[in-house]
């Protein structure tokens, strides 16, 4: 492994596989004229609720710039690791990391707090966020979720074998929006690492309940299907949940 990768406070399984991707990434970049300035575990991985196998190993990358040659570079690299990370790469360059905080300001979060640089120097990590940037997009995500649901239960919705895995897909994406709603709220809950602690947290600060989250996650864990007629009750509480929820954060206020 290459001594410029860094592997304090990164799982020994994860860091045996980054080195040699970080190798290998810096080969194809220069091959494309361009230079990786860094590499940065986020999510889970960088975690405690990492499961080796079945959560994804989640990477952003930042290079002095990205274009087609860049791209063409990279695939065959990023192609060669996908089975063992189980998502591709996230890309981007420094002008877009120089002017993208306003408006991704949950995704920032992500890779500062729920991250570890394993080469170079995270470059978001000095890079302020304002609050009500965040309200704004973790509002805008709610209702774009809502909007997501209703489309899918038009289209698959009939479909309890495909709709049923749906559902269950999204409650990752409303782990990442319930954390940043609890650091808005500046709550310590927003750094756990287990979604039954994150979901608690937002219960409290919302001061109702999230039972349909709950039970579609205890449905995923376990892999029960819904019976016969549950599926579309357990839709209805969905939506409702999340229009309770959205209702909280259009009318949180936030300073900064």
């Amino acid at each position: 492994m290459t001594a410029l990768v860094k592997t304090d406070g990164i799982r020994k399984e994860l860091a045996a596989m980054l080195g040699p991707l970080a190798e290998q990434t810096i080969e194809a970049a220069r091959s494309a004229g361009k230079t990786l300035d860094a590499a940065v575990l986020f999510g889970s991985a960088a975690g405690p609720g990492f499961v080796p196998g079945k959560s994804d190993v989640n990477i952003f990358m930042a290079f002095d710039s990205v274009d087609v040659a860049l791209l063409n570079a990279l695939r065959p690299v990023f192609d060669r690791w996908m089975k063992k990370l189980r998502a591709r790469p996230v890309v981007a360059d420094r002008a877009f990391i120089s002017g993208s905080a306003d408006v991704f300001p949950m995704e920032f979060l992500e890779w500062k707090e729920r991250a570890v640089a394993f080469y170079g120097d995270n470059p978001v990590e000095n890079i302020p966020v304002s609050l009500e940037n965040l309200r704004m997009e973790i509002e805008v995500n709610l209702r774009g979720k809502r909007l997501r649901l209703i489309q899918a239960a038009l289209e698959i919705g009939s479909k309890p074998a495909k709709f049923q895995p749906f559902l269950e897909s999204t409650l990752s994406t409303f782990a990442t929006i319930f954390r940043n709603i609890l650091r808005l709220a500046g709550s310590p809950a927003a750094g756990a690492g287990d979604p039954d602690s994150v979901i608690a947290g937002v219960e409290s600060l919302a001061g109702f309940k999230l039972s349909t989250f709950r039970e579609l996650a205890a449905m995923k864990k376990s892999k029960t299907k819904a019976p016969a007629g549950k599926l579309e009750t357990v839709f209805q509480s969905y939506l409702t949940e999340l229009d309770s929820l959205t209702e909280f954060v259009d009318k949180m206020e936030v300073g900064g």
